[in-house]
C-alpha cells in the first residue's frame, strides 16, 4: 500500500511540473540540410550554428515560421529555397536577442548579431515571399540574378540589406521592397485624398549624422583653438615690456595676449572632445560589434554543458548528470 501510495504522489510530482513549467516547442538547427519543409509547429527554429542548404536539395518555409540565429550563424545556400509566407503570418528572419520571436534573449538586439542569408546557387530558385530579416550583417546576399523578393521588409541590418553579386541594391527600412516581382494591384471603391507617407526613421543612419556633425563642428573648433594658440605666441614673442613708454599700450598689447591664450585654453579641449564623441557615435554599431563578439568570445570559454536524463528506480527518480 505505501509502494502504491510513493507512485501515486510521484505521478502527481510530476503533473504539477508540467503544468508548473509548460514545454516551449523549439527546433534547434545546425550544419547541412537536404530537401526539407519548415512549419510553424517547429517554432521558434533556432540555429546553433551556420545553417547549409545542400546542393541540389530543396527548402521550403511555410508561412509563420520564425527562423533566430546566434551570433556568428546564417543561412547559405547551394541548393533551392522557397520562402511562402502570407501577409496575415509573414517568415521572420531575426537574431536571438529579438524578445518578439525569442525566449532567450539575453540583450537588446542590434544589427551585426548574425551573418544573414546568402543565396551561393547562381542557376537556382530562390523565392521569397512575405518575410522579415532583422539585425543581420548583410541581409540577403544573393549571387542569382533572378532571386524573387515579393513583399520582403528589412530591418536594422548592420552593412546593408540586400546585394546581387556584391552590388548593393538599395533597399529603405521598414518598407516592403520587391526584386524580380510586382505588387499586387490594389482596387480602390472610390478615389481618395493624397496622403503622407511617414517613412520610418533609421537610427544608424540618424547615429552616422549627429556623428559626423559632431566630429565636423569639434575640428573647426580645434582649428580654431589653434589660430589662437599661434596667435597667442605671436602676442607673446612681440611683447616686450621695457620697449613701450606708454604704460597703457603695453596693457592693452598683454590684454591681447591673455585674450588669445584664453581662447586657445577653451577651443582646443573642447574641439578634441566633441572629435571623440562625434566618432564614437558614428561608429557606434561597429564599437557595440567589437565588444558583443568579445563577450560571446569570453563566455563560450567559461560555458560548462550538462546534461541529464531521469530515470524510475524503486519508486524514486533518480536523475544522472555528465559533464
Amino acid at each position: 500500500m505505501n509502494h502504491q501510495k510513493t507512485k501515486i504522489s510521484v505521478l502527481l510530482l510530476f503533473i504539477f511540473g508540467l503544468v508548473g513549467n509548460p514545454i516551449v516547442a523549439e527546433t534547434h538547427l545546425k550544419g547541412e540540410i537536404g530537401d526539407k519543409e519548415f512549419t510553424a509547429a517547429g517554432n521558434p527554429h533556432v540555429v546553433d550554428s551556420v545553417l547549409t542548404v545542400a546542393k541540389g536539395s530543396t527548402v521550403i518555409i511555410k508561412e509563420g515560421v520564425c527562423f533566430i540565429f546566434k551570433p556568428y550563424t546564417g543561412l547559405d545556400v547551394f541548393g533551392n529555397i522557397v520562402v511562402e509566407g502570407t501577409k496575415e503570418k509573414p517568415v521572420a528572419f531575426s537574431s536571438i536577442n529579438d524578445a518578439e520571436y525569442s525566449d532567450f534573449a539575453e540583450s537588446f538586439p542590434g544589427a551585426f548579431d548574425w551573418n544573414g542569408i546568402s543565396i551561393e546557387n547562381r542557376e537556382g530558385k530562390a523565392t521569397f515571399k512575405n518575410f522579415k530579416v532583422s539585425y543581420s550583417i548583410y541581409g540577403i546576399k544573393s549571387k542569382n540574378k533572378q532571386v524573387v523578393i515579393h513583399n520582403g521588409m528589412f530591418s536594422q541590418n548592420g552593412q546593408f540589406n540586400f546585394t546581387i553579386h556584391d552590388k548593393v541594391i538599395k533597399v529603405p527600412n521598414n518598407l516592403v521592397f520587391f526584386y524580380n516581382s510586382e505588387p499586387e494591384k490594389v482596387v480602390l471603391a472610390k478615389p481618395v485624398q493624397d496622403t503622407i507617407i511617414n517613412t520610418p526613421r533609421d537610427p544608424k543612419k540618424i547615429r552616422r549624422i549627429i556623428g559626423a556633425i559632431g566630429a565636423g563642428a569639434g575640428l573647426v573648433a580645434c582649428g580654431v583653438g589653434s589660430y589662437y594658440a599661434y596667435d597667442a605666441g605671436q602676442q607673446y614673442d612681440d611683447y616686450d615690456e621695457t620697449s613701450y613708454a606708454n604704460y597703457a599700450r603695453r596693457v592693452a598689447e598683454y590684454g591681447k595676449y591673455e585674450d588669445a591664450r584664453t581662447y586657445s585654453i577653451i577651443s582646443l579641449p573642447t574641439g578634441i572632445t566633441f572629435v571623440l564623441a562625434g566618432a564614437a557615435t558614428f561608429f557606434f554599431d561597429e564599437i557595440l560589434y567589437g565588444f558583443r563578439a568579445l563577450r560571446d568570445k569570453r563566455k563560450s570559454k567559461s560555458t560548462i554543458k550538462v546534461s541529464g536524463v531521469p530515470t524510475f528506480q524503486g519508486g524514486a527518480v533518480v536523475l544522472t548528470l555528465s559533464f
